[in-house]
């Protein structure tokens, strides 16, 4: 499982989710893509994200926010944080994870850089997010053999 984190799940993670959903569908692998949120607080994804995917052809309307857990830190092969901060909170608390865990940037780019944070932003501030991390998702390889079902 590729497992994404930011720090509500309203915005960033269950974009890149959805982004990262469709290109493993288009490409025929079947790899379980999950995300979470260090602190969740809200019951749905927030307009400007559901927006945002809407540009993309998908939709998050759905999605429900989740609080990161143990077991769900577990079963991912992978995690890919949207920032440091959310990297550093994420092992604090499970400190088991520190082989699997990494910012997205550092992840595809091995650099030390933040995905920009759009909550509480207009839609376009959304949009830029979603393309920068488009960017990136377009960046990762996808195969089984790297990222098995659990």
């Amino acid at each position: 499982m590729i497992l994404f984190v930011c720090t509500g799940n309203t915005c960033r993670s269950p974009m890149a989710r959805a982004l990262l959903q469709s290109k493993i569908s288009k490409l025929g692998v079947d790899v379980e893509i999950e995300s979470c949120g260090i602190y969740v607080n809200e019951q749905h994804p927030t307009f400007g994200a559901i927006n945002a995917m809407k540009e993309y052809g998908l939709n998050i309307n759905n999605h429900k926010p989740k609080q990161i857990s143990e077991n769900i830190v577990q079963k991912a092969s992978i995690i890919l944080t949207m920032t440091n901060f959310h990297k550093k909170t994420l092992l604090d608390l499970l400190p088991f994870a520190t082989s699997k865990v990494y910012t997205i940037y550092e992840y595809v780019e091995n650099k030390n850089k933040d995905v920009i944070d759009p909550y509480g932003g207009e839609d376009a501030v959304y949009l830029q997010t979603a393309k920068e991390l488009e960017y990136l998702i377009n960046k990762i390889q996808i195969s089984q053999k790297k990222y098995p079902q659990k």
